[in-house]
């Protein structure tokens, strides 16, 4: 019997059993991945479980599982994550946690992939009531990919501040309208990393290529190119700021759980996609509630925006081993947790 969360009370062999004879091919690799983190990932409290045996009972393929979960569980309000009485062991600070286990000075730092939020730009310019809503025109008509990242760059280029200014007010005022019951689902957690930490990997000045900054925090975007922005701002301002589990990540295969050794304080640990050469150092990664960016939050980031000027790097197996090997420096007993990783 495989173990589910680092334990053998939920049976989901046949499942597991199938990603885990997936192909050495990238997607099936990935799969692999998905099974590894699902197995290991003691993050996830017993009291989280009935959920999401729920959820695999509906859904049989463990990936829609996931999702499912993601969907109904994570990115819904009142999110499992943030239930004290399903998640408090991955309280590390902030407004649900007696004891804080970071300084809430502690500067946060979030990537913003603006080249996903078309839809969010589609309602700021047909839904949202404010004057400022024309600097969204040329990118909500972009007729694909290509015009849309002209029409982002153009107003990027052309006036930076005015622009993110103007984003950022309508991003709250959508959010404010999608709280309203039987809307659309609101956002789901923020991830952040610590913003010494992302200083030490990339100097934004220099490293003016956003595909470095989506390496470091272990993100690969979907589309390419892409444009991104960067956001800092102070722990206090987080709420409740969370060491993530797994099914928080809906499922992404790119995520790696942190071993049963590593402390609470550090959060997760991101696994860096540049292999070449391998990262040298664990970094930090934490999830909190959706919070309303605005623009001072992008001046105390430097201000930086950048496109992706070539492919995020690929390779989850390279990727993974490389991280594991990380792990096995930094942690024991982390081959006694993870005998395996991919």
């Amino acid at each position: 019997m495989y173990p589910v969360f680092q334990r053998y009370t939920l049976n989901l062999d046949a499942a597991l059993d199938e990603l885990l004879r997936q192909p050495a091919t990238e997607a099936g690799l990935r799969n692999r991945a998905v099974a590894r983190n699902l197995m290991h990932d003691h993050r996830v409290s017993p009291a989280r479980e009935p959920a999401f045996q729920e959820c695999a009972a509906l859904h049989p393929a463990l990936r829609e599982a996931l999702q499912r979960y993601y969907d109904t569980r994570v990115r819904t309000s009142g999110p499992d994550f943030l239930n004290d009485a399903l998640n408090l062991n991955n309280f590390v600070a902030g407004a649900r946690v007696a004891v804080d286990k970071m300084d809430p000075n502690t500067p946060l730092l979030r990537v913003i992939n603006l080249s996903r939020e078309r839809a969010a730009f589609q309602w700021a310019y047909y839904e949202w009531s404010d004057r400022r809503k024309d600097r969204f025109r040329r990118i909500v008509n972009a007729g694909g990919a290509a015009e849309l990242h002209g029409a982002l760059g153009e107003q990027l280029v052309g006036n930076a501040e005015a622009f993110l200014d103007a984003w950022f007010a309508a991003s709250s005022a959508r959010r404010e309208r999608l709280r309203v019951p039987g809307a659309n689902k609101p956002d789901g957690p923020v991830w952040a990393v610590l913003a010494k930490e992302f200083r030490r990997e990339v100097n934004p000045r220099d490293d003016d290529d956003a595909a470095r900054w989506f390496e470091a925090v272990g993100v690969a975007p979907g589309d390419w190119p892409a444009w991104a922005i960067l956001v800092e701002y102070p722990l206090s301002e987080a709420g409740t700021l969370v060491r993530p589990t797994f099914p928080d990540s809906g499922g992404y295969p790119l995520h790696f759980p942190s071993p049963p050794s590593a402390p609470l304080s550090v959060g997760g640990l991101v696994m860096h996609l540049q292999t070449d050469p391998p990262p040298a150092v664990l970094r930090s990664e934490f999830i909190h509630e959706t919070i309303d960016f605005q623009l001072q939050h992008w001046i105390a980031a430097g201000p930086h925006y950048a496109e992706t000027k070539r492919l995020v790097a690929a390779g989850i197996q390279r990727q993974r081993l490389a991280h594991y090997k990380l792990l096995l420096r930094n942690y024991n007993g982390v081959s006694q947790w993870m005998p395996q990783c991919v």
